[in-house]
């Protein structure tokens, strides 16, 4: 499922370097639990995101002693009174599921095995790498005015990068994949299979 937006990336979510709370992100986080809890199941719930929403996530949904996701928070330059403000807005939110999260954040996915026992998995915003970084990146290979398809396609494979912890070549049962935001993640399963698109819920395109 791509459940798309163009209000769930860095520059919507985040000013100068910090996590602000915005009407989207609220609404992303509720159409994800929505969309997780439409299956029945056991297994826990992967979620994918901005490492800064992930502390935010882990330490609204109980994952973390305060005191843990305090540090991390910290570490982050994030204010800590914005770390409060959100779990307390995103902790009812959470409060009903039962089947436990897991919870990892992009450009750190490469080997995050704990998440193929998930049934479902989210990616939760665009990770679109620094405009600056994608200019040099293009030059560098020589590409010119296709620095835009470079810039895209590296999204993409952070997408496809992250869905991979599903393992889907070994899975012996059947998982789900969800994706807020605007790009559509790379990999055969989003670009063969049947892929349900909706707009965000609440929100807006």
């Amino acid at each position: 499922t791509l459940i798309r937006t163009r209000k769930a990336n860095r520059k919507e979510w985040f000013k100068d370097g910090r996590l602000v709370r915005t009407p989207s992100l609220a609404f992303a986080v509720k159409s994800l639990l929505d969309w997780a809890g439409a299956t029945p199941g056991d297994e826990p719930l992967g979620i994918i995101t901005f490492a800064a929403l992930e502390v935010v996530l882990r330490c609204a949904a109980g994952l973390e002693t305060p005191e843990r996701s305090r540090d991390a928070w910290k570490a982050m330059g994030q204010p800590v009174a914005a770390l409060e403000a959100f779990s307390g807005e995103l902790a009812p939110l959470l409060a009903g599921w039962s089947r436990g999260i897991l919870t990892g954040h992009y450009g750190a996915t490469r080997g995050l095995d704990e998440l193929a026992g998930c049934d479902a998995l989210a990616t939760l915003g665009d990770p679109w790498v620094n405009l600056d970084a994608a200019h040099a990146d293009a030059a560098f290979l020589g590409l010119g005015d296709q620095w835009e398809e470079r810039y895209e396609a590296r999204c993409r494979a952070e997408l496809e990068q992250a869905h991979g912890r599903l393992r889907t070549i070994h899975r012996t049962r059947p998982g789900r994949a969800l994706h807020i935001g605007a790009v559509l993640p790379g990999g055969r399963g989003w670009e063969r299979g049947h892929v349900l698109v909706t707009p965000l819920e609440g929100g807006t395109l």
